[in-house]
Formats: structure tokens, C-alpha cells, sequence
């Protein structure tokens, strides 16, 4: 391969390894990946340019897929949260980027259909070369994807067995550590305690979404060892490395306690049994017949040991109705935005204001197409759908219909030292950019006792790296005319069991998860038809050539400045929370000015993110409270003012205000710092609190049914005199509260029971009986 030829496989192979490896839902990790998409898709570009030739593979996806991409790019620029919907725009544009690049790489060349070891063949024909550089692309991105899929189950285990009991014990013993270090409310900890305690996730932070993963991509690799067994591969290492691979991957997803992935899982299983026949069947009657005896006797085991929760199985039912309860908010929002939709990437923070009373907080609706229509309108579902029925059709069309796979490629198959270049450097990347790959603790203590936890955390890398390079060279080499039938049909299957996976979770919206649905829907597309290929003039090559390089200088400043604010918003949050455990007042101080330093540069690098400000709003309010200093909380004020203004959906902005303005009422500060409060004064005794009337009404007309809010905003009320309204909030804190605990008592969104003696104080007072 020449040089660009390498830069173009290179950075799509490093993409591909990767994308599991980094968490979905972290600040400015998928910014990597998309970095390396745009590398890769920009050499192809000035590859084309240099030849002076335009091909464009035909698969039926592109153009559905380009509509939907601009129903996306419109819903950004109307969204009510811009900085919400540009990180998951992005994340978009590089699905549709990898699947780009994917299916251009594996689409045959007019130029190689003529000529072949410098002889012209009539087009159409093929020699024996072509039919040794036929699949050997599919065959090498698909290894890349199983090897790193390896590494992501054996760090599952390893979190199962290691991990866990780490972290429970951290939980259990140091509660309010953990709460300041993760900078999370008690819900959150009594969340992540229950999840310590079973649930394993390995690098993609939720289970639903390892589950998810997992059974996009057992079905292909089944189909993938089937196809060496039928053309006797008998090797020890590559049986080894199978069984151990599939066994592995089948207790990682009994392990998550996923149930919307085990049934993903076992209709995708389906389907590729249905695809196999009955006769392929009977011909692997013993690995069928051992696979399902062994996974059914870990599971007894599992089960008679203790160490299988009985309420997974239980919960069940209450987990649908959690469900429901956000799928019913999601519907409401899409009944008032049925056209347009509220803004890509934006359900989480309009799902306040829909939330149905008995429903618990959400982020995401738990199912794609319905979030879909929310964000982006019916337009946006129709053109969603059309996406993936047009990509399982081009999967399933080698399927149902003999294709020959021996057309000559664009490349030749890439080195195993490409390979092992790429996941170098991928698990290098994944070690400096994320700290999932570690050993549980979140390195607090002093300098001492960090640096024997970080030579293991190094280890733990090193050997993870070993087991992903030990996998990849375990399969052989990159071999004619792969991917083979069965694998192709389990490619097929595993998109099934995504798509599947997408009615009650959240795939699309998990971004490791989508990007691997997308390679491997690119992986086993076959092009409807020959490429679109045309020769270009001088002057049009030379466009395009300079088009590709603003491309790439615009998206690279871009994406460089998102990682920029993810990874400075990070140390911030960091050295606040070592501030707070720190006892030397002047390492404190030293730690308070550099957390207060890279907010900045955080707000700096992206003007967008509302969530960064109030971080550092709520750093700066706490440093002026303690100090009484009336400039420094005008500065906070601001902060979240401006978060207001650029999440004109959510709540808590307005929450942040009017708890400043509480907290300076308190301490004798309000004069001259409520400068800034919103809305005309109204009737009461006290300017300062008529300054917190307008935020706590803002706040609920975003999140009506929240009961704690309504009983601040009585509260609030009651400071300004008007006893009756606030009798009313009190009376309406009191009723969300019973909904909201009459199925499900445990609901985040309930009233503490301190919190229920000050309503039911309230309406006393007033002379209102309110049941507790």
C-alpha cells in the first residue's frame, strides 16, 4: 500500500480498536475517535483528488442517511440547548463517517477492475490475485473489532472478580468521601452501591450498554468460527481462542443482569439459527448442543451459589414500569414537538417538564425511536427508520441472495504489524485519556500511596494489551474471501439484536455501542450496484483536494477545543475535590486556584456548556459565602445566568440562582447582589426575596412535578408574605410526593420525611388537614 493508502486504513482501524475501549457517556472521549474518522475520511478525499477520480460506493444507506444527518444538523441550530446537541451531532457525523469510509475502502476500483498486474482484463473478469485481496479488508477491521471486544470482556471479568469488591468496600466504608469525590447527591450513591454490588460494565460505565454490545456482536463471530470449522480449521489456537472468546462473552452478558440484552440477544440468536438452517444445525449438533449445556449449567451454579441477586429476576415487572413511566414522558414530548422535535441530544433536559408524577428522573427515554421523535420530530423517526432499514437490507442482501466476493480491491490486505500498531495505540490512548482502565479507588491519597496503584493500574493495561495482541494472532491471518457466508448472516443478525436492543434501551445513544453497530453494519453491507465513479478535471481535483484540508483544519480545531474543555473541566473537578480533603491550608488554596484556573480555560475552549459554568459557578459561590465577599457572588450569579441562557430547557440554573440568593439572604449579603435577578418585584416584605420569587416560578414551569421544588418554592413564598400561594406549593409538593411513592417508595424524586413534616407544617398553619 502506498503511504496515503496506509493513513486512510490506518486511522479507520484505530477508530475501530478504539471506540470500545473508551466510555460512551465521559466528557470528550468520542471526540478521539471522531478525530481519527475525519483523518481517515480526509486522506480518502485527497486520494481521490490525486487520481483524479470521484467513487462513491452504492449501499442504498447514503442517502437516507444524509437526510437524516441534516434533520440533525437543523435540530442543533434550533435547540434550546446548543451545547447539548453539538457533542451528540458530532458523535452522528462520525457514525455516518466510519460507515463512509468502510464501504468506500471495500468497494472496487474501475481502474483495478482493468488492469492487473499492469494487463487490461475485460471488466468484470477477475484473476487469481483479485480473489486474494478480495474480503481481506472486512477480514482485518472485523479481527480489529472481535480482539478489542476480547479486551473489553476480560476487564469485565476482571471487574466481576477484582473490581467490585474493591469498590463496595470503598462505598461501604467512606461514604461521604465518595460523595464529595464523585460530586454526586445520596439517590446517586444508593445507586451506585446497589450497581457495586453485582452489575458488571465494564468500559462502557452502564450494563444495558456492555449487554447491548455484546449481543451485537456475538452472532458475527459465531458465524465466523462456524465458517473456519467448514473449511477445516482444526488449529489448537484458534479452537482455544474461540471457545474461550465465546464462553467469555456469554457470562459478561449473564453478568450484566441485563434483561432488554439477554432478550436482544436471544432474538438476534434466533434469527441466525433460522439463517443457518436445519441441516448446518445438525452438522454442529455437539457445539450447539455443548454451548447451550454449559451455559445453562453456569447459570444453575450461578444461581444455587448465592452469587445471582433473586430480585434480578423478580424485578422484572418493576423494571417495565420504570420504563413506561419514561417512555409516557417521552410521548408527551414528542405530542407538543411533533414536527420539529425538541433539539438533538436535548431529552434529558426537557424530560423534566414531561415527566409523568409516578415516573422516576431520566436522561434518556430508554428507547431510541421514541427519543428520536422527541429530539427530532416525525420527519426525523422516518428518516431514522429508513437508515436502518436500508443498512439491514444491505446486510442481509449477501444473505438471501449468492454474491461473489472476488472483485479486486482499492488495497491490499494491511500488515499484522498495522494491526498491532493500532491497538497500541489505542490501549495507549484509552490509558491517558479515560481512568476506567484501573484498579477501583479513585487515587485521593497522598503521592506515596497512588504510585504502587498506578504501576498496576499500568499492569492491568499491559495485560490487557497482551491478551487483545495474543487473540488477534490466535485467529491467523487475513484470509480470502471473508468475511464467509454464516459470518455475513451473523452480522445480520447482531444489527437484529441491536435494533432490538434499541426499543427498551438506549443503544443509539450510547456511543460505543452505536459506533460498533455502525463498522459492522458497514463490514457486512454488498453495494446494490456497481460504485458511482467519475473522472474529475484538474481544477475539480484541486477543489476537493483544498475543500479536505479546510475540512480537516476546521474539524480538527473543532474537536481539538472539545477535548480541550472535557479534559480541563476534568482536572478542575479534580483538584476541587483533592481541595476538599486536603488539610494543609496552603496546598488547599493552591488547589482551589487551579481548579478555579481550568474552569475558565474549560468555559474558554467550549462557550456552549452550561454545565461547566454552573460547576464553576458553584465552586466561586462557596469561596465568596466563606468569605462574605459581595463581588465574587454577583460573578457566580452571572455564571448561572448565562447557563440559564444557554439551556433555556432545564431547571437547574434557576435552582443555583435562588439558592444563592437564600444563602446570601442568610448571611446579611443581599444588598447590591441581586442586581441581576429576573422579573418585575412583586407584593412583600422583603426586596431580597422577591429577587427568589421568579426563579423558583421558572423553575417549576421546567420541572412542575417536582416535589422538593415545590416545597422550596413555598418556603420561598412564605419569606415574601403570601401565606396562601404558599399553601397551595405546599399542598402540591405533598401531592407529587404520594404519587410519585405510591408504587415505587423508594423514588428519587420523593420527599425525605423531614421534608414532608415542613408541607404538612405549612398547610397546618393554614388551616388546610393534609394526610402524611
Amino acid at each position: 500500500m502506498t503511504a496515503l493508502q496506509c493513513t486512510i486504513v490506518f486511522f479507520a482501524a484505530l477508530a475501530i480498536a478504539v471506540r470500545p475501549l473508551l466510555p460512551g457517556h465521559e466528557s470528550g472521549t468520542g471526540l478521539w475517535v471522531a478525530l481519527c474518522v475525519l483523518a481517515a475520511a480526509v486522506a480518502w478525499l485527497v486520494r481521490m483528488a490525486l487520481e483524479r477520480r470521484a467513487r462513491l460506493a452504492r449501499t442504498g444507506v447514503g442517502v437516507p442517511l444524509l437526510v437524516l444527518l441534516a434533520i440533525a444538523g437543523l435540530s442543533t441550530l434550533r435547540s434550546d440547548y446548543p451545547g447539548g446537541s453539538l457533542p451528540v451531532l458530532v458523535e452522528w457525523l462520525t457514525y455516518g463517517g466510519v460507515f463512509w469510509v468502510l464501504t468506500n475502502l471495500q468497494a472496487p476500483s474501475q481502474s483495478h477492475r482493468e488492469r492487473d498486474d499492469g494487463k487490461i482484463r475485460p471488466e468484470g473478469r477477475t484473476t487469481n490475485s483479485s480473489l486474494q485481496t478480495g474480503d481481506a479488508l472486512r477480514g482485518f477491521f472485523l479481527r480489529l473489532l472481535w480482539a478489542s471486544a476480547f479486551a473489553v470482556i476480560l476487564f469485565g471479568l476482571f471487574q466481576q472478580f477484582v473490581n467490585l469488591p474493591l469498590l463496595r468496600r470503598q462505598v461501604a466504608a467512606e461514604p461521604e468521601r465518595v460523595l464529595s469525590e464523585l460530586r454526586v447527591d445520596w439517590a446517586t450513591y444508593r445507586s451506585l452501591a446497589e450497581r457495586a454490588r453485582y452489575r458488571i460494565y465494564s468500559t462502557f460505565r452502564l450494563p444495558n450498554g456492555l449487554a447491548g454490545f455484546l449481543a451485537l456482536l456475538i452472532p458475527g463471530f459465531l458465524g465466523h468460527v462456524l465458517d473456519r470449522l467448514r473449511a477445516g480449521e482444526r488449529g489448537k489456537g484458534f479452537v482455544a481462542a474461540s471457545a474461550l472468546w465465546l464462553a467469555s462473552a456469554l457470562a459478561c452478558l449473564f453478568l450484566t443482569y441485563s434483561r432488554g440484552g439477554w432478550i436482544a440477544f436471544g432474538v438476534g440468536m434466533g434469527a441466525f439459527c433460522l439463517m443457518l438452517g436445519k441441516g448446518t444445525l445438525r452438522r454442529h449438533a455437539r457445539l450447539v448442543g455443548g454451548l447451550a449445556a454449559g451455559a445453562a449449567l453456569a447459570i444453575v451454579l450461578l444461581f444455587a451459589s448465592g452469587r445471582v441477586p433473586a430480585h434480578v429476576v423478580r424485578g422484572a415487572a418493576a423494571s417495565y414500569e420504570v420504563r413506561v413511566g419514561y417512555w409516557r414522558g417521552a410521548l408527551a414530548m414528542a405530542r407538543d414537538n411533533f414536527w420539529g422535535g425538541v433539539g438533538l441530544g436535548t431529552f434529558g433536559a426537557h424530560y423534566p417538564r414531561y415527566r409523568w408524577p409516578q415516573a422516576e428522573p431520566a436522561q434518556l427515554a430508554h428507547n431510541d425511536y421514541l427519543q428520536v421523535l422527541a429530539e427530532l420530530g416525525v420527519f426525523g423517526l422516518l428518516a431514522f427508520l429508513g437508515v436502518w432499514a436500508a443498512g439491514l437490507t444491505s446486510a442481509l442482501r449477501p444473505c438471501l441472495h449468492s454474491s461473489s466476493s472476488s472483485t479486486l480491491r482499492a488495497f491490499r490486505a494491511p500488515s499484522l504489524g498495522l494491526a498491532c500498531v493500532a491497538g497500541a495505540i489505542a490501549f495507549v490512548l484509552a490509558w491517558a485519556v479515560s481512568p476506567v482502565l484501573s484498579f477501583a479507588g479513585w487515587g485521593t491519597e497522598p503521592w506515596w500511596r497512588t504510585l504502587p496503584k498506578g504501576w498496576a493500574d499500568a499492569a492491568l493495561v499491559l495485560v490487557l494489551g497482551a491478551g487483545w495482541l495474543a487473540f488477534l494472532l490466535a485467529l491467523g491471518g487475513w484470509r480470502p474471501g471473508e468475511p464467509g457466508e454464516r459470518c455475513r448472516k451473523g452480522l445480520a443478525c447482531g444489527l437484529i439484536a441491536f435494533l432490538v436492543h434499541s426499543t427498551a434501551d438506549f443503544g443509539y445513544y450510547e456511543p460505543g455501542l452505536a459506533f460498533s453497530a455502525w463498522a459492522v453494519a458497514a463490514l457486512g453491507a454488498a453495494p446494490r450496484r456497481e460504485p458511482a465513479e467519475v473522472r474529475i478535471g484538474r481544477r475539480a481535483a484541486g477543489a476537493l483536494g483544498g475543500a479536505a484540508l479546510l475540512l480537516l483544519l476546521a474539524g480538527s480545531f473543532v474537536l481539538t477545543q472539545g477535548i480541550r474543555a472535557g479534559v480541563e473541566a476534568s482536572r478542575a473537578a479534580s483538584r476541587e475535590a483533592l481541595a476538599a480533603g486536603e488539610r494543609s491550608p496552603a496546598r488547599r488554596a493552591e488547589l482551589i486556584r487551579e481548579a478555579l484556573t481550568r474552569y475558565q480555560r474549560a468555559i474558554e475552549a467550549n462557550p456552549l456548556d452550561s454545565s461547566v459554568r454552573l460547576e464553576y459557578g458553584e465552586l466561586i459561590e462557596r469561596l465568596a459565602l466563606a468569605a462574605r465577599d459581595k463581588a465574587a457572588l454577583r460573578v457566580a450569579a452571572a455564571l448561572y445566568g448565562e447557563a440559564a441562557s444557554l439551556n433555556r430547557a432545564s431547571a437547574d440554573p434557576h435552582l443555583f440562582l435562588a439558592r444563592l440568593y437564600e444563602h446570601a439572604i442568610a448571611r446579611g449579603l443581599e444588598p447590591r447582589t441581586f442586581e441581576l435577578a429576573k422579573g418585575r418585584p412583586q407584593g412583600g416584605r422583603s426586596a431580597a426575596w422577591r429577587a427568589v420569587l421568579p426563579e423558583y416560578r421558572a423553575a417549576a414551569e421546567l420541572h412542575p412535578s417536582s416535589p422538593a421544588l415545590r416545597l422550596l418554592y413555598a418556603e420561598a413564598l412564605r419569606e415574601c408574605g403570601d401565606l396562601g400561594a404558599a399553601a397551595n406549593q405546599a399542598a402540591l409538593a405533598l401531592h407529587y410526593h404520594e404519587l410519585a411513592t405510591r408504587r415505587r417508595p423508594e423514588n428519587p424524586v420523593r420527599l425525605m420525611p423531614a421534608q414532608v413534616d415542613r408541607a404538612v407544617e405549612f398547610l397546618r398553619r393554614a388551616g388546610v388537614n393534609a394526610r402524611r
